[in-house]
């Protein structure tokens, strides 16, 4: 179990070579995002094992990501556990010490927006 964790941990905070903004580019990421259960998984993983001075894999990988997704997809998404995993995505990326204030402020954005349009559990509740 610890050498899991520990592999965990070491994949969400490497930055592979190549693996950019330049690779996200090459498919979707909202529906990347919305439509598999694994990804999203795989997200809150990194997010929570993600180390508070890796701003290379905030930058480069989950910032291009998270800003993919837009409040109007997520509106539309009828899937209750979707919606509330990708706020609780955003929450974490809003408090998370590896993204620039500007990152969070452009994601503290989302949250009021996926709010006011009534997304998920917790909306309204800023």
């Amino acid at each position: 179990s610890y050498q899991l964790l520990k592999n965990a941990e070491f994949h969400a905070n490497f930055l592979p070579r190549g693996h950019g903004t330049d690779a996200m580019q090459q498919h979707p990421c909202s529906s990347f995002v919305m439509e598999e259960a694994t990804h999203r998984a795989n997200l809150l993983t990194t997010l929570a094992l993600l180390r508070s001075d890796n701003f290379a894999v905030a930058h480069n990988i989950l910032f291009p990501i998270l800003s993919e997704v837009s409040p109007e997809c997520m509106q539309a998404e009828r899937d209750i556990q979707k919606c509330d995993e990708m706020l609780l995505m955003f929450y974490m990326s809003a408090h998370h010490p590896s993204f620039t204030v500007m990152e969070r402020n452009q994601i503290w954005g989302n949250i009021k927006q996926l709010c006011c349009l009534g997304v998920g559990v917790g909306a309204g509740s800023l």
